[in-house]
């Protein structure tokens, strides 16, 4: 999303594709506003500060390392996040606690 905006695609437009939500004018203005400057980044955060304030979560690292990490769950279905899984594996369990019709076909 972020590189399309950046190189002139329409943000409602582009944002509208991508994100099936109802964005609040808020939100929409903060993504236009970082587009007025063009740089890719600041789009990119500005699109992930709108996912994290909706999920109570935050992206809080522009990269990472091969190193296991702990992931804690707590309340129903927490122990679908037992044992040791595949980050890639947390996306569908969301989604399937979620009810959210979504196939992840990305696995080779």
């Amino acid at each position: 999303m972020a590189s399309e905006i950046a190189e002139g695609a329409g943000v409602e437009e582009t944002l509208e594709c991508y994100i099936d939500l109802d964005l609040t004018e808020e939100e929409i203005a903060s993504v236009k506003k970082a587009a007025d400057e063009g740089e890719y980044l600041d789009i990119d955060n500005a699109i992930e500060r709108i996912f994290d304030k909706r999920s109570h979560t935050g992206w809080t690292t522009g990269g990472h390392t091969g190193e296991d990490v702990p992931v804690y769950a707590y309340g129903p279905a927490s122990q679908k996040f037992a044992g040791q899984l595949d980050n890639t594996d947390h996306a569908g369990i969301i989604f399937d606690l979620m009810g959210a019709d979504v196939t992840i076909d990305d696995k080779q």
